[in-house]
């Protein structure tokens, strides 16, 4: 039984030539969401060595010390228009970037300063999240310049949540990265 293939030019116009076409068409979407990915991870990891809170007075609240606009909060803020692109992220980092800016919002949308104390504690789990994640560990860089002067902020302004164990010492990341 002979296969039809008299020479290598006829192997590769009927075989090679239309699988090699058919993976490229079939992997390059792939290819090109991981590079998409990856720019942003280093977009949020920019943007997250920039939220050092800023040196204002004491009179107002936690969030108010934070005064720069980010990028990577408005691709989150449309998660409709954004969705196949979230999920692609990995899940700890949708998760804790979501979670961040929904109660980043909320503490400003806040008149109560129990509710303010409250998004306070979960604005610094959240960005623990994502510190570590970036860190790999549970004192790298990020959580030095950018966790510990949000978690002292935080207290400053709701003492309360170190004493009733909101906020604590105790924290460790949940796995290496």
């Amino acid at each position: 039984m002979t296969l039809g293939f008299n020479t290598v030019k006829d192997l590769l116009d009927v075989l090679v030539i239309p699988i090699v076409i058919f993976l490229v068409g079939a992997l390059l979407p792939n290819l090109f969401e991981a590079v998409k990915t990856r720019k942003f991870l280093a977009l949020i990891k920019r943007e997250l060595g920039e939220m050092i809170p800023e040196p204002l007075p004491r009179t107002g609240q936690w969030h108010q010390h934070l005064i720069k606009r980010f990028i990577h909060k408005e691709i989150f803020d449309k998660v409709s228009e954004n969705r196949d692109f979230i999920l692609a992220l990995p899940p700890d980092i949708a998760y804790n970037a979501k979670q961040l800016w929904t109660h980043f919002e909320k503490a400003m949308a806040s008149q109560s300063g129990e509710d303010l104390a409250e998004h306070g504690a979960a604005w610094c789990d959240y960005l623990y999240g994502l510190c570590c994640f970036f860190d790999g560990r549970h004192d790298g860089a990020f959580h030095q310049t950018v966790y510990q002067p949000w978690e002292e902020l935080v207290l400053e302004y709701h003492p309360e949540l170190k004493e009733n164990g909101r906020i604590s010492d105790q924290r460790s990341c949940s796995k290496k990265v």
